[in-house]
């Protein structure tokens, strides 16, 4: 298994992991806590650290006390995070994307910015959830002339309303210099979230821009060539077919 497949599956063992809390009386493990443990063991070993997989045996066992539960799920959560780094390290530069912990709103910040900053020409976000977030805090560090793009859903109208706003404003003052274009698509129709750049690569955002990192982490993933365009393809004609704000 490739560096980029075991970041994927790290980050959603992150992501899925359920809680392991600390009960007075004694309770057994649920189904969900059991089928994670042995679901990330099983990709850990792939890895092959022979310490990883031993230190995240020795927390299955400590877990099974509900005295211990809860240092059992913070040492899992800290070699889960340490293997991400790991695997992150091991990609190849261009693969690369990034790991957010909770609560590091600033890494979110930074990271997404990086790529508004990669394209030099055509900027596409897919958003179901858009907001006036993303002008106020992304968009200005695009490079004069990209062309922004975004897509979002009809349906959520209170935060199409607050983007529409922001939208007059930015091109009111910006014009040509940063041109903008924010289209709905129909009701429930968009199911991903990702950045792309230049109509060629395009990044997955596990959340939404406005909410990334605050309540859960969050993972930022290069798409590979092949996933890639099927989603460039589907979205640019979601895209021609929806109407402007």
């Amino acid at each position: 298994m490739t560096p980029a497949e075991l970041h994927f599956h790290y980050t959603e063992a992150i992501r899925t992991m359920p809680p392991f809390e600390y009960s007075e009386t004694f309770t057994h493990l649920t189904k969900e806590q059991v089928a994670w443990q042995a679901r990330t063991l099983a990709y850990l070993e792939l890895q092959g650290k022979a310490l990883d997989v031993h230190s995240f045996k020795s927390a299955i066992a400590r877990s099974a006390m509900p005295a211990s539960r809860v240092g059992a799920g913070l040492e899992f959560y800290q070699i889960l995070t340490t293997a991400v780094t790991r695997a992150e390290i091991e990609m190849p530069a261009g693969a690369r994307g990034a790991f957010v912990p909770v609560g590091d709103q600033f890494d979110a910040l930074r990271s997404i910015t990086e790529l508004v900053q990669g394209a030099n020409h055509d900027l596409f976000v897919v958003d179901p959830y858009a907001d006036a977030s993303f002008l106020l805090r992304f968009a200005q560090a695009a490079r004069p002339g990209v062309h922004i793009r975004i897509l979002r859903d009809a349906k959520y109208q209170e935060i199409g309303r607050q983007l529409q706003i922001a939208k007059d404003a930015w091109v009111g003052q910006y014009g040509n210099e940063h041109p903008l274009e924010v289209r709905s698509a129909p009701s429930k129709t968009l199911h991903d979230r990702f950045i792309a750049q230049d109509s060629a690569s395009v990044f997955l955002v596990s959340q939404s821009l406005k909410d990334l990192a605050v309540r859960s982490p969050a993972t930022i993933q290069k798409a590979d060539a092949g996933i890639a365009l099927e989603k460039l393809e589907a979205y640019e004609e979601m895209w021609q077919n929806s109407p402007p704000m």
